[in-house]
């Protein structure tokens, strides 16, 4: 089933991100150990069991079924999870935005985008930003996810 599959491949690495000490450099971080692409794909994969779910369940209100409360919880675990990802992901980036933290592959996160002649190919405050960006909606998102299901959980008997 590929809920079952969304998170098992899970290698995201996030180790403690702030400094307690503040004695001693924060290390590198590693592009592949955030798990960027996973994380998005993963999010991307979830919102599209979600839907085919819905789908299901609109058939099933029609014909006078009740709505499956386990397969919400089941939901809401995940996009849960996704929070707690999104967030520690997000701070991490704006460590490494802030120059308080690097990546020791930082050609790995490169990307172009071009707008009308304009590449960020070669801007990588752009690029984090944008990345960053794409992060905080996503989380956004997810936010909403969860209010809504935990509503629907609450409105079931």
């Amino acid at each position: 089933m590929r809920s079952q599959k969304l998170f098992a491949s899970e290698s995201v690495n996030h180790a403690p991100v702030g400094n307690p000490t503040g004695d001693a450099p924060l290390p590198d971080l590693s592009v592949a150990d955030l798990g960027i692409g996973k994380l998005l794909q993963s999010t991307t994969q979830l919102g599209d069991i979600v839907t085919g779910l819905r789908s299901l369940e609109d058939g099933n209100l029609q014909k006078g079924e009740g709505h499956d409360r386990s397969t919400t919880l089941m939901a809401l675990s995940c996009y849960t999870r996704l929070d707690t990802l999104y967030s520690r992901t997000i701070e991490l980036l704006l460590q490494v935005r802030n120059g308080n933290r690097h990546f020791k592959d930082e050609d790995r996160l490169k990307f172009d985008m071009v707008i009308d002649g304009f590449s960020i190919s070669g801007c990588h405050n752009v690029q984090l930003d944008f990345l960053v960006y794409l992060y905080k909606q996503a989380h956004e998102r997810i936010h909403s996810c969860i209010q809504s299901g935990g509503k629907a959980v609450l409105t079931t008997h």
